[in-house]
């Protein structure tokens, strides 16, 4: 006698399928949340296609109700929904699809300056400033004079303060032939 074997698809499997059929079939009314969703994917990739940029608040004339801006608090929303895993692999895979997509685009950009603030520590063996005539130079300036507003308000995680700190320490001691050697 042969026996049946009856297969469960995990949770996120099964929202996947629910979103390949509802996306193959195109049914509004079956299931408002994966429409509405589809719905704002549609949207979301059609602005990608026609100005080749993600939609964002950032630049002139972008303004809180416009299109953009709605498209862009819905990817903003996608990756908090990401973050708490509510997401099934459907919608992570097509979100990763759009070009330029990214789930943690701060902290990113965050570790991006960071370096740049080392690679300068290591140039000029001096930190970024100010008043400097080189504008990069006074842009980075500003944003570390912004991150330690950040760490005193408690607003940078334990990881980007102590590397923060570790570049700092690292430049007052100066160049590594400079340094007093530890004793053992």
């Amino acid at each position: 006698m042969a026996s049946t074997s009856t297969t469960r698809l995990s949770d996120d499997l099964a929202g996947s399928l629910r979103f390949v059929e509802l996306a193959e079939d195109a049914i509004p009314g079956r299931d408002s949340r994966i429409c509405t969703w589809l719905l704002f994917m549609e949207r979301t990739e059609h602005f990608v296609g026609r100005r080749r940029r993600l939609p964002s608040h950032d630049g002139p004339g972008r303004s809180a109700g416009t299109n953009e801006a709605r498209l862009a608090d819905w990817l903003t929303y996608q990756r908090r929904r990401h973050d708490r895993r509510e997401l099934c692999l459907y919608e992570r895979k097509r979100l990763e699809s759009l070009p330029g997509f990214r789930w943690s685009p701060g902290l990113e950009d965050w570790d991006a300056r960071l370096e740049e603030y080392d690679t300068f520590l290591r140039t000029f063996r001096r930190k970024p400033r100010i008043r400097s005539a080189n504008p990069s130079e006074r842009s980075l300036a500003d944003w570390i004079a912004r991150q330690h507003a950040r760490d005193r308000a408690g607003r940078l995680s334990d990881d980007q303060t102590h590397a923060l700190t570790y570049l700092e320490n690292r430049a007052r001691m100066g160049p590594p032939e400079h340094r007093p050697r530890l004793q053992p």
